[in-house]
């Protein structure tokens, strides 16, 4: 049984991206060329052009591959992580993909588990919050 890939949202950390991209990869048992060629299948429209730009041995070459891609879509400046943390919200995205935004904003920024569930919640489209106090109380 092999697990499907996952798709890469640019909003999301890269490195949260990848833990869970090679998790799979082990689990689904890749080669070097298959991680690749799955990476490559992982990413949007929006990556395309980025993609294309690299040379051939990049391309081939998992580990260099990755780095590279984290390198590219990283953003590292503190500042403006924790202005994205603190002002993400769910804006009707599917609510994994917000989850793990702000998972990867605030483990990157060093917050705990509390204050990333806090601003979880406070981010929730308002269907989805009273949905989840609705199932909260029952």
């Amino acid at each position: 049984m092999e697990i499907q890939s996952i798709k890469y949202e640019t909003k999301q950390d890269p490195s949260f991206f990848l833990e869970k991209f090679i998790k799979i990869s082990q689990f689904n048992k890749w080669t070097e060329e298959q991680k690749c060629l799955q990476l490559c299948l992982a990413l949007p429209s929006e990556c395309e052009q980025w993609y294309m730009s690299l040379n051939q041995q990049v391309k081939d070459d998992f580990e260099l591959l990755t780095k590279t891609f984290v390198t590219r879509y990283s953003n590292n400046s503190r500042t403006l992580n924790y202005n994205q943390f603190i002002s993400s919200d769910q804006h009707g995205r599917e609510i994994n993909a917000y989850v793990e935004e702000i998972q990867g904003l605030g483990q990157k920024l060093g917050k705990t588990q509390q204050e990333i569930l806090d601003q979880i919640v406070h981010g929730l489209d308002k269907g989805n919050l009273r949905t989840s106090i609705f199932i909260i109380n029952v």
